[in-house]
């Protein structure tokens, strides 16, 4: 059976305590009475079902549930102001949006559609969140971020999936790249997360070694300077291959290719407005 959802007044006192780190400024703070407050208090831990602060005689300290719910609590209370600004004012409600993706894929394509979003949806504040894949999985999964937009294969059952657009691949060289090079791969990490792409189809392929650079963009670099070659995304490299200082290498069969997506939870209260970013960001080709 789940549980009962927890009162607004009672997500405004843990929101209220966690800030002020004790419950006597907080009741303050919300017009209550001490007693009144600490009601609260246990109402939101009965209906939420976990122990949200560890509690001494002169203060308060967030429990390790309560610090990982206080970004969505924070989220509710910014969603329900919004409802009031919406009825109050009869204009669409202002929507911060903590979005998580890779540097590259940042940089490139969504700080221009944040650009063109100020003027096309100027009541959607977005704030780009960056990090590698894994770190801005980890950063959804904490609500530390509202969504993140990423091609890594991996969702919960708790998240919504809106794909926006496939993300293909080219394995590379520059055209100046040494003979002696051309059995070097540069990758970003000892797992060869771009290799993949290549060895799925080439899984013969031997390269006498690897140099490991931690980003795409540093990828790409050591490839144009002649280090090693490699396999980009197709978005990073069409202007190095269009001016020819990258060149395709041929395979036997066009490399594996993904998909990149915007990722949320399902319950969050943005899934609206995130579904309709996810329709902005699909009209906008990858760059």
């Amino acid at each position: 059976m789940s549980l009962p959802l927890p009162a607004l007044e009672a997500i405004e006192c843990f929101v209220a305590a966690a800030e002020a780190g004790q419950f006597r400024s907080a009741a303050r703070r919300v017009g209550l009475s001490p007693n009144a407050f600490s009601q609260r208090i246990r109402q939101a831990e009965d209906q939420l079902g976990v122990t949200l602060f560890e509690r001494t005689t002169r203060k308060v300290k967030l429990t390790t549930a309560g610090a990982s719910l206080l970004p969505a609590a924070r989220q509710a209370l910014d969603a329900v102001r919004g409802l009031a600004e919406v009825a109050r004012e009869g204009r669409p409600a202002t929507a911060r949006i903590r979005l998580g993706t890779r540097f590259e894929l940042g940089i490139s394509w969504l700080v221009p559609a944040m650009v063109a979003l100020r003027t096309s949806h100027p009541h959607w504040q977005l704030q780009l969140v960056f990090g590698t894949g894994d770190e801005i999985l980890a950063a959804l999964r904490e609500h530390r971020v509202d969504a993140l937009v990423t091609s890594a294969p991996v969702a919960l059952d708790a998240w919504s999936v809106e794909p926006l657009h496939p993300e293909t691949y080219a394995y590379v060289a520059s055209p100046c790249c040494p003979a002696e090079h051309r059995d070097v791969l540069v990758d970003l990490d000892a797992t060869l997360p771009l290799a993949r792409y290549l060895f799925a189809v080439a899984p013969a392929l031997v390269f006498r070694d690897h140099v490991l650079c931690g980003t795409i963009e540093a990828a790409r670099r050591l490839v144009l300077a002649g280090v090693g070659i490699g396999v980009l995304p197709e978005y990073l490299v069409s202007e190095d291959l269009a001016h020819d200082t990258l060149v395709r290498l041929p395979t036997s069969a066009p490399l594996l290719s993904d998909t990149f997506r915007l990722q949320f939870h399902t319950r969050s209260t943005l899934a609206p407005v995130l579904r309709a970013l996810a329709d902005v960001l699909r009209g906008r080709p990858l760059r």
